[in-house]
């Protein structure tokens, strides 16, 4: 007498019922499973790309939203402030990037910076070269990738940080390098120099194509003119100044000063309660799911009385019948929850494969956490637990009892 064999004569006798406990066990492990894959592929991103950057300086406003548009490149900045006044913070300090704003490509962010900005994040070259004069562009790997783009190939910016914008057909940009993939937020940027951005944005009589030698002061004066859109303190004299500093520049200053590890916790911990209301929600889904499979195994028993005791009476003992029922618990129960483990990763993969949310951050379903293993090991417990009512009244059925009834 084969145990298995009956087990899924039954199950398959019985087969949209079956499915049904199944199915809605495995709709509450993926959502579990969707949370477990999501949360920490969303905190990686952040956190990786605040690497090393102490705080932001921008123009005032809200301070998450200028960690957001200046170290993320997701939101719309805060303005601009004057180059003079960036220097002056930048004295202070022992390492900075200036970072200008303000034009795109296809949709993706021109940036107009220093070298160290790619290097900071540890960017290697793939092909060509850094940029070393204006309207010379390096291209991160994701751009590369979606526009098929080439050493030497000219393009057009575009005003503003969208598709929008008008483009600026006077001056062209060239490819000069693209960058290996850092899975970073450099992957979807156009970086090139300040000086390209400050160009673009002047009126054309003022654009010089030659050198211009100022008397002494007169560069100061030019600095007054030129605006970044933010700089980056990525290294800070001493510990103190990250009290310090930001206090003085909020303060003393025009500017705005934040500091990406606060703002980014401060966001986490405001979505974290819709995070737990998922997750209760999630929880709710396993719990009927588990009731089904509980309701599924007692209805089974009772229709099946007659059958368990002409199995006792063709010589099946009471721990078969016990473990009978034990077993077939054990299967709805792991295969709801394996299916839902399956069905979390490809809801990972989709959602992360949605244009919008792809070209902000890396989210994939071909991702791994410990937390899954124990989903699968919490289904034997589970199983127990779900199916020793029935299997115990099973154990007690009497056979001449119900045969003669």
């Amino acid at each position: 007498m084969n145990i298995f064999v009956i087990i899924f004569a039954y199950l398959q006798k019985r087969w949209l019922h079956t499915l049904l406990s199944i199915v809605l066990l495995a709709f509450g492990v993926a959502m579990i499973v969707f949370l477990l894959l999501v949360q920490p592929q969303i905190e990686q991103h952040f956190w990786k790309n605040t690497k090393g950057i102490k705080m932001v300086i921008g123009a005032k406003g809200s301070p998450l939203q200028l960690v957001l548009s200046n170290v993320y490149h997701t939101a719309n900045p805060t303005g601009n402030i004057p180059l003079s006044e960036a220097k002056k913070i930048q004295n202070k300090v022992n390492n900075s990037i200036p970072l200008a704003l303000g034009d795109n490509f296809e949709g993706y962010r021109i940036v107009g910076t220093t070298t160290d900005y790619p290097k900071h994040y540890g960017a290697k070259i793939k092909k060509g070269r850094l940029w070393e004069r204006p309207f010379e562009a390096v291209i991160g790997a994701e751009v590369a990738k979606k526009l098929s783009i080439q050493i030497g190939q000219k393009f057009v910016g575009g005003h503003g940080l969208d598709k929008k914008g008008h483009a600026h057909e006077d001056k062209k940009y060239i490819v000069v390098g693209i960058l290996n993939p850092t899975y970073t937020v450099l992957d979807k940027l156009v970086l090139t120099d300040l000086k390209s951005i400050w160009e673009m944005h002047q009126e054309k009589n003022e654009v010089e194509n030659e050198p211009h030698i100022h008397a002494e002061g007169e560069e100061h004066d030019e600095d007054e003119n030129k605006e970044i859109t933010a700089l980056l303190i990525t290294k800070l004299k001493n510990p103190l100044q990250a009290l310090n500093l930001p206090r003085f520049i909020n303060k003393e200053t025009n500017m705005m000063a934040a500091q990406p590890v606060i703002e980014i916790q401060n966001l986490f911990d405001g979505l974290g309660i819709g995070e737990k209301v998922l997750q209760i929600l999630a929880w709710v889904i396993v719990m009927m799911a588990i009731l089904s499979i509980f309701i599924a195994l007692y209805d089974s028993l009772k229709n099946r009385k007659y059958d368990l005791a002409l199995m006792r009476s063709l010589g099946a003992s009471k721990k078969q019948i016990f473990m009978q029922i034990i077993v077939q618990g054990f299967i709805l129960t792991f295969l709801g929850s394996f299916l839902g483990i399956i069905m979390g990763h490809l809801l990972t993969e989709w959602v992360g494969s949605l244009s919008q949310i792809s070209e902000q951050m890396y989210l994939t379903g071909f991702f791994w956490v410990d937390t899954e293993l124990y989903i699968l090991l919490f289904s034997i417990p589970l199983t127990i637990l779900t199916s020793l009512i029935p299997a115990y009244q099973a154990y007690k059925t009497q056979p001449a009892k119900v045969l003669s009834a």
